[in-house]
């Protein structure tokens, strides 16, 4: 399994409600909310593309489907996509970006009905939204969610260990008076810093 994409985003969660007086699903204020997610793409074999999502503060949010490159070719078609399977991973990221750094015109909306989840991703333009890419996802269940809910505490824990290494061996090194350059260099610029007024 190689990794191709690996970063977080912000995602607007929409979860439609079916009204009382007829059967189409609507959004209502109480059913948005803005997300902070995380989305790993990576190929298996040759021909598949695992794609994992997941709320970075709902941990029973968790999302996947696999993309065969087959499967691929008939998304590609339907949505009118001008981008190979290759291409694919790097594309998305392209797009993620822009909805992280361009949020006046790019978003990334996750579209709940029941148990169908669709992440959005939708360029709005001055007189409508135009919808650049939609991927269909899967709820993660039973053992499945399980094994998705146990890596990311195992990967949380092994950052707090580093970080906790890093804090002892800073801490070690201001007691001892091996104070990094970059630290000290601060230290003599604001001891020689005289104030403007």
């Amino acid at each position: 399994m190689t990794m191709m994409l690996d970063m977080g985003f912000p995602v607007e969660i929409q979860t439609l409600t079916v009204g009382d007086s007829n059967e189409t699903g609507t959004v209502g204020e109480d059913n948005v909310r803005m997300e902070s997610a995380h989305i790993r793409v990576a190929l298996q074999g040759q021909d598949v593309y695992r794609i994992s999502l997941w709320s970075v503060t709902d941990v029973f949010l968790n999302l996947a489907v696999d993309i065969s490159r087959e499967g691929f070719d008939v998304l590609r078609r339907e949505q009118q996509l001008v981008v190979g399977f290759e291409g694919f991973p790097s594309a998305l990221k392209k797009l993620l970006t822009a909805c992280t750094t361009e949020r006046v015109t790019h978003a990334a909306l996750l579209v709940v009905d029941n148990d169908s989840v669709s992440l959005h991703i939708v360029c709005k333009m001055e007189h409508k939204i135009v919808e650049l890419l939609a991927i269909s996802l899967n709820r993660l269940s039973g053992s499945d969610l399980q094994n998705a809910v146990q890596a990311r505490f195992s990967e949380l824990q092994s950052r707090l260990e580093v970080a906790e290494a890093k804090v002892v061996e800073f801490s070690s090194m201001v007691r001892s008076g091996k104070v990094p350059s970059l630290l000290s260099k601060a230290a003599q610029q604001h001891a020689h810093h005289k104030p403007s007024w």
